[in-house]
């Protein structure tokens, strides 16, 4: 481990700093046929170059085929997969018969409906009555005692046998159980190790993952602790450790900022002194106003009295003209009063707007000096703030540094650890490896000694089933009537079987029995002939689009143009196979598929072969167009080229952009403004779009052939 060695202390770089202060962001399906700008443009001048070449009128030159166009009108269009099938009924049986007897009498004929255990046929059975009866005659004679003998030996025989023939045995029951078990157990012990064992070879064990994991990590650990420390230390030698580097600048910036508020507050003060002067000498100047305005109040009011007492004597004695001329000189005295209070009442007003603007400034200069002393505290707090701040960095950056120097001792002891656990758990992981490999051999031997079991169990049931029956022909050779009683019993089945019935309702297709010939063998057939089904096959390329319940088309030569309803009832799980039981490749891979007619009265008959349509995608009321009508222009939109008729009745071939929808191999559905029943559609658009844009006339039957 790299030894850490600490970086000088800082306090140095500081104490100069302190010193100073303190002392001073195309259309789906197909490809489309595209004509690029200038292939449009190519045509169009060989258009122009050839035409006038042909001879004839313009209207020939311009003349559109009627062949070449086709009118929209409403159809049914369906995307689909075809095939062929068979019908068949939906339920068949066959009616056999074991009996060689001759047939006496057949009951029903082809195209007869039969109840369940309708009888249907009757063999002769006249040999199985006369042997019936002799059997019975002897077997009443025989004795009783040997009877039940028999009867015991062959209820012990047959009883063992079913079990036997069951697998109910409960002996070797139990060695499968136990052969099953050991064979379960050895593949679980098999799998087990396996598996451990890949983990290991693929280097994917969990616990080694995990311990080589944590032995990654403390490494990273280690070698990222390390790095900090040096990175950490380095720069502090340097001098640019970023904490230590913000604090000195905060301080710098706290100490100017203490410098500015105390030049503030100066300012401020200086500016308050002179607004407290310049307001103290309004004042003066507003109270000689009000003296001045109170001076005039009293003149004008004994002007207006001595006009009062003139004007009374005047109208005492109008006619005297010397009172006329006091009167007159009165009245001069009392305007020039009024004008001079007037401009005392203005300048009383002005000095006192004057003063209130002066004291507005002078409080708002008392304002600033408070403000500007409490941002001179504030400065002077912040600045010892940021010296203790950065003092404390200091003193943090030697922790720190001290602090990096154990983690990357914690970090290499883990890696250490982490290295003695990945060997543990290397070593762990051999020894489960053992321990799976000797379970595997134990559970392998196990498995041998069940399988040699069941085989000693199976072979000790058919001895006993062989005792048993030796008991039974022992019981039988002592009796004269064993013999004739089995016998009597197979004749009365024999005779059961002389009658032919129906095992279950439906029509009788077809009838192999006849009159006088052997009994043995397949009789008759009986189908549902109302319910039927279409045997097919659906090729391995088509399967995945073909689903149960899809609507399906059928139709036979047989029924001419007829189409019927039907629907997939069932898809088999896998391809069809061989008679060896696997899969048939000799051909194409298909997977046997059944069709219900869902339509009544369908004139189907059992063994037509059909054609079948799955209706993978419909579109009843399309509007659709050959393939080859659909065409892409130059800007990338899908068109069709259309005839349109003018106000004139003239015919102008024109250009519309549509929406393509439901295609099949021969139409295609499109949509589009302008499109719509009745629309004329040219199918041949590359043989006329030199004409687009222009009058165009239809040829006559004559012109067309």
């Amino acid at each position: 481990m790299q030894s850490c060695e600490k970086g000088p202390s800082l306090r140095e770089r500081a104490a100069a700093l302190f010193h100073k202060k303190e002392s001073g962001s195309a259309v789906p399906g197909r490809r489309r046929k595209k004509w690029g700008i200038v292939a449009a443009v190519a045509v169009v001048l060989a258009a122009a170059v050839i035409l006038p070449r042909l001879g004839g009128a313009n209207a020939a030159a311009n003349a559109v085929s009627p062949l070449d166009v086709t009118t929209l009108a409403p159809t049914q269009l369906q995307r689909t997969v075809s095939t062929t099938g068979t019908v068949e009924s939906a339920k068949s049986v066959l009616v056999y018969s074991t009996q060689s007897y001759a047939v006496q009498e057949i009951l029903v004929e082809v195209g007869d409906y039969v109840e369940e255990g309708q009888l249907m046929a009757k063999l002769d059975d006249g040999v199985i009555l006369d042997q019936i009866e002799s059997q019975e005659a002897a077997q009443a004679a025989a004795s009783s005692a040997s009877s039940a003998a028999i009867a015991a030996a062959e209820h012990n025989y047959q009883q063992y046998k079913e079990a036997l023939d069951a697998g109910l045995n409960s002996s070797i029951l139990n060695a499968e159980s136990s052969v099953s078990t050991a064979y379960d157990n050895y593949v679980t012990a098999y799998n087990t190790y396996e598996r451990f064992r890949a983990d290991l070879a693929a280097g994917t064990n969990s616990a080694i993952r995990n311990a080589q994991s944590a032995l990654d990590a403390a490494e990273d650990a280690y070698t990222s602790a390390q790095k900090t420390y040096d990175r950490y230390a380095e720069s502090l030698d340097e001098g640019d450790n970023a904490t230590i580097m913000n604090q000195e600048q905060a301080l710098r910036t706290a100490e100017r900022s203490l410098e500015a508020a105390e030049e503030a507050y100066d300012s401020a003060q200086d500016a308050y002194d002179a607004a407290r002067e310049r307001a103290e000498e309004a004042q003066t100047s507003h109270d000689e106003a009000q003296t001045k305005v109170n001076t005039a109040q009293q003149t004008l009011q004994t002007a207006e009295s001595e006009v009062a007492r003139l004007e009374a004597l005047v109208a005492a004695d109008p006619e005297n003209a010397d009172l006329q001329a006091q009167l007159d000189a009165a009245k001069a005295q009392e305007s020039q009063a009024r004008t001079d209070l007037s401009q005392a009442e203005s300048e009383e007003t002005q000095t006192a707007l004057t003063l209130a603007v002066l004291q507005t400034a002078r409080d708002s200069a008392k304002s600033q000096v408070t403000t500007a002393e409490r941002t001179l505290d504030e400065a002077e707090e912040a600045y010892d703030t940021a010296k203790t701040q950065y003092r404390s960095a200091l003193d943090s950056a030697d922790d720190t540094l001290e602090d990096y120097a154990d983690a990357v001792d914690t970090a290499y002891e883990s890696y250490l650890d982490a290295q003695v656990s990945l060997e543990s758990a290397q070593a762990d992981a051999q020894e489960t490896l053992a321990d799976y490999a000797d379970r595997l051999d134990a559970a392998y031997e196990a498995y041998e000694s069940a399988q040699a079991g069941l085989a000693s169990t199976e072979t000790a049931a058919q001895n006993q089933l062989q005792s048993y029956k030796d008991n039974l022909n022992s019981a039988y050779a002592n009796a004269d009537t064993g013999t004739s009683d089995v016998s009597l019993r197979q004749l009365r089945a024999d005779l059961e079987g002389t009658e032919i019935t129906a095992p279950a309702a439906g029509t009788v297709t077809a009838v192999y029995a006849e009159v006088g010939s052997s009994g043995a063998g397949l009789l008759f057939v009986i189908e549902d002939v109302e319910n039927l089904v279409v045997a097919t096959s659906v090729k391995d390329y088509d399967v995945a689009s073909i689903s149960t319940g899809m609507a399906v088309d059928i139709q036979s030569d047989s029924t001419g143009d007829s189409v019927y309803d039907g629907e997939v009832t069932s898809i088999a799980p896998t391809a069809t196979k061989n008679a060896a039981g696997a899969t048939d490749t000799t051909g194409d891979i298909s997977f046997a598929t059944d069709v219900a007619v869902t339509s009544e009265d369908t004139g189907l008959r059992i063994g037509m072969s059909v054609e079948l349509d799955f209706v993978l995608e419909e579109d009843p009321d399309a509007l659709a167009v050959p393939y080859d009508a659909v065409y892409e222009n130059s800007q990338g939109q899908t068109c069709l080229l259309v005839l349109e008729e003018g106000e004139d009745g003239a015919l102008l071939l024109t250009e519309m952009p549509v929406e393509t929808g439901l295609e099949t191999d021969l139409d295609i559905a499109v949509t589009g403004e302008g499109i719509g029943e009745g629309t004329s559609v040219v199918t041949d658009p590359e043989r006329y779009l030199p004409l687009l844009g222009r009058e165009v006339v239809l040829e006559t039957a004559g012109e067309a052939g």
